[in-house]
């Protein structure tokens, strides 16, 4: 179902005006542009009884986050207000934050962008950097030698600093 809306050659627009956690945002993921009223919570909590996001949110949330603050949110499980993500440089996730009656505030602006092309293709990188490209076991084991605990992003730098092309590949160092 999740290709499907991605591939949809008509604008989809997820309007989410509640909890938005687990596949629920998976599926927000894969539509071209999502709207969201303030306060609401955002989350991958699968991590939480042991399991790890299966539809495409490992994927798709870096690119629409920045890998920073979409790993931390992998690997914790926490949830993050909405109006929290929209205030972040350089970020995505939503198209547009909306006051008041989030229907009303959707159809609006589907309307605004329903002849806009090419649609965005948020599960395709563009210009996929190193970080991207890196996969590791992400625990918190991995500490700096004071004892402080990285961030899983931390690590995945750590991890990838130096590494170029695809065949430029080196055994991590944490």
């Amino acid at each position: 179902m999740i290709r499907l809306t991605e591939e949809s050659t008509k604008p989809v627009v997820a309007a989410i005006n509640g909890v938005c956690m687990g596949g629920g945002l998976e599926l927000a993921l894969g539509c071209h542009y999502r709207v969201a009223a303030p306060r609401r919570q955002v989350a991958l909590p699968e991590v939480k009884i042991g399991l790890i996001p299966g539809a495409g949110g490992t994927q798709r949330l870096p690119r629409v986050l920045g890998v920073e603050t979409a790993l931390n949110m992998i690997v914790s499980g926490e949830p993050v207000p909405s109006d929290v993500l929209a205030g972040l440089p350089g970020q995505k996730l939503f198209d547009k934050v909306i006051e008041g009656d989030v229907v009303a505030g959707a159809i609006a602006f589907a309307k605004s962008v329903a002849d806009k092309r090419p649609l965005p293709l948020r599960a395709r990188a563009e210009g996929v950097t190193s970080e991207c490209r890196c996969v590791l076991p992400v625990r918190a084991q991995h500490r700096q030698g004071d004892g402080e605990e990285l961030s899983g992003a931390a690590q995945v730098r750590g991890c990838c600093a130096g590494l170029g092309d695809q065949e430029d590949r080196r055994r991590p160092g944490l």
